[in-house]
């Protein structure tokens, strides 16, 4: 993880979309404007339902309700239950993406869900599952 959070956001973008697509996609080794422009529409249409399924679970919600922020332990909890539905590569890059913004900012009050109703499925294509 140390390594993800020298990299600045542009970076950690090209890296997630390298995850997702392989090396081999039509993007030469030098396109990493490429494979970052793909992994920010990738993540802008999976947001919504990654913050759905993080900010009810209560992990987040304890760390949410602490005084001081400790991103190592923000980003590992991100990790945890990402891992599970997009893999370990694409996790920890997106986690350090989204505990950059803050757990603040990515679970605003009142944007909550059951973490009892995880949905990897929904999490996959992108869909948005009804509330």
């Amino acid at each position: 993880m140390t390594d993800l959070e020298s990299l600045d956001e542009d970076e950690l973008y090209s890296l997630l979309g390298t995850a997702l697509l392989g090396e081999g996609y039509d993007f030469g080794p030098s396109d990493g404007a490429e494979y970052a422009e793909f992994a920010r529409r990738w993540l802008k249409d999976r947001f919504n339902v990654i913050q759905q399924q993080i900010c009810g679970r209560r992990e987040i919600q304890v760390l949410r309700g602490t005084v001081e922020s400790n991103f190592a332990t923000e980003v590992a909890t991100l990790t945890d239950f990402l891992a599970g539905v997009y893999g370990k590569p694409p996790a920890s890059i997106i986690a350090v993406i989204l505990a950059r913004r803050g757990l603040n900012s990515l679970c605003p009050e009142g944007n909550s869900s059951d973490p009892d109703e995880d949905d990897a499925d929904d999490a996959n294509d992108g869909s948005c599952p009804d509330r």
